[in-house]
């Protein structure tokens, strides 16, 4: 007769559990080593290290076609993957004025432009919001949508707009938030910048002349005249009013979430609401912008 090279006996029941309990334990690991790896790859790109957030996220598993925080990690770093080039001598001075040899200082640690990085810190404060208070910028998008009165599908819109957002960092006071704990972190000349977008408040502007990729306006209530260049895309006409907050880009004022089109009748009130600066006050100001009743305003 054919011998078994074995004997087949059951498992006892106090064994399958302990093996069981293990399989969970070594799951559970895992969940906590993949959670981590993404945390420190957030931490990384904080720091301005795209290359180091890469490393991490690819640890983790994360791939830029995956749905949630990490695809969206890896959108906001992708731009600054690769080094930027130089023309400094391994054994020139360190452009950045520390005295010391290129090659002992920033060579291999290189940072981009602080015009380019600029959109990059507001991506960061906007992940910010999405890690510590998502609820927040889920009220203010409701507060919008429930003032122009749409629905479903205008929500899911708004709900990915920056316009939501930086009313959740600058009226909710999120920006500030994340300025004290990011401190640390955030390279110097960024956090610089960011301490002037603390100070830039929401205002209407008064549109005085349109050009082909820049724009004149007015502050209205301070008669400020600002020019703003680098605008593609916006929907402007000269005479008409727009909702806009403007921070430094790096080379000057910009408006990361765009400009909304204020109807003539509105802009007292909103200047009124404005002043006030509660968040949900402004979103409900923004979505009566956008309520069907005024387009025909607009589109004058």
């Amino acid at each position: 007769a054919l011998a078994l090279p074995f004997v087949w006996r059951p498992m006892p029941l106090a064994d399958l559990g302990w093996v069981a309990g293990y399989a969970v334990l070594l799951f559970a690991a895992r969940w906590v080593l993949v959670v981590a790896l993404r945390m420190l790859a957030g931490w990384a790109a904080d720091r301005g290290e795209a290359a180091e957030a890469a490393r991490l996220l690819r640890a983790a598993g994360v791939t830029p076609d995956d749905d949630g925080a990490g695809g969206s990690l890896w959108a906001e770093i992708e731009p600054f993957l690769q080094r930027p080039r130089t023309s400094t001598g391994r054994n020139d001075p360190c452009p950045c004025g520390s005295g010391k040899k290129y090659k002992a200082c920033h060579l291999g640690r290189e940072q981009h432009p602080l015009v380019d990085r600029a959109a990059w810190l507001y991506r960061k404060a906007i992940r910010f919001v999405n890690d510590v208070e998502p609820a927040v910028h889920a009220k203010v998008a409701f507060a919008i949508v429930d003032a122009a009165g749409g629905g479903d599908e205008l929500l899911q819109q708004v709900l990915e707009t920056e316009l939501v957002y930086d009313v959740v960092l600058h009226e909710a006071g999120m920006f500030r938030e994340f300025l004290d704990r990011r401190r640390s972190v955030l390279p110097a000349d960024e956090l610089e910048l960011a301490a002037l977008w603390v100070l830039s408040d929401r205002v209407v502007l008064h549109v005085d002349e349109v050009g082909p990729d820049w724009a004149a306006f007015t502050v209205v209530g301070t008669d400020e005249q600002v020019r703003v260049g680098r605008i593609r895309g916006a929907r402007m006409r000269a005479g008409g009013y727009l909702l806009a907050r403007l921070v430094q880009g790096g080379d000057g004022p910009a408006s990361f979430f765009g400009y909304v089109p204020v109807p003539q009748q509105m802009v007292d009130d909103l200047v009124d609401v404005l002043d006030g600066s509660d968040p949900l006050e402004v979103a409900e100001a923004i979505g009566l912008c956008f309520a069907p009743e005024h387009w025909a305003d607009l589109e004058r």
